[in-house]
């Protein structure tokens, strides 16, 4: 069986295209790396892989391009434990993922996250429960906001119009201010004139 093993050289990412050319590859260990993510057309020309190991790696999550990735080797077993797994609202897409995909990820029931601290040891299979709490989240932090607006909206609408109150009660000393800087220049004028004169 034609195996690639590719394990203990640092690598962090996979260029595209990188096993293009390797039709007949069966089985392929990326373990024991430093890969953060999967990009996407990283896997492309894989199609008849029948496993792939990745365990072993920095891989925090897969973002929607790398289970795509994942998604594209419709033949293959997959590998993905110890991976430091980050459980905040960004593993969801994962986590559901990986709900959908047990029969094909041998170790799925062994993945755990390994941050935040309050998460530790938490099995990725249950954080997809969290959907609901981080969607109320969200639709919380939107409220919160959209209520400043609103009471910033008031209130600027509120100090508007206290200085037109202001305005209105002294509409008469701001008359008499404007015809006091009207009448200035003229006298300044009218006395220019007769300094010119004499």
């Amino acid at each position: 069986v034609p195996i690639l093993q590719i394990s203990f050289l640092l690598l962090i990412y996979l260029p595209s295209h990188t096993f293009s050319r390797m039709y007949g590859l069966r089985r392929l260990q990326l373990s024991n790396n430093s890969l953060v993510a999967i990009r996407s057309l990283a896997l492309s020309g894989l199609e008849s892989l029948e496993e792939l190991d990745l365990t072993l790696n920095a891989l925090k999550t897969f973002t929607d391009e790398g289970l795509q990735e994942l998604d594209s080797l419709p033949r293959a077993s997959l590998l993905l434990g110890k991976n430091p797994f980050t459980c905040t609202c960004g593993i969801e897409p994962f986590a559901q993922w990986l709900n959908r995909s047990q029969d094909r990820v041998r170790d799925a029931e062994g993945l755990l996250c390994a941050f935040p601290p309050s998460m530790r040891n938490t099995s990725i299979l249950t954080v997809g429960m969290l959907t609901l709490e981080c969607q109320q989240r969200d639709v919380g932090a939107d409220l919160a906001l959209q209520t400043s607006y609103v009471f910033l909206g008031i209130v600027l609408g509120f100090i508007g119009l206290i200085f037109l109150f202001v305005l209105y009660l002294n509409r008469k000393g701001i008359k008499k201010l404007s015809f006091s800087l009207a009448v200035i220049p003229k006298r300044r004028n009218l006395y220019q004139h007769k300094v010119c004169i004499m």
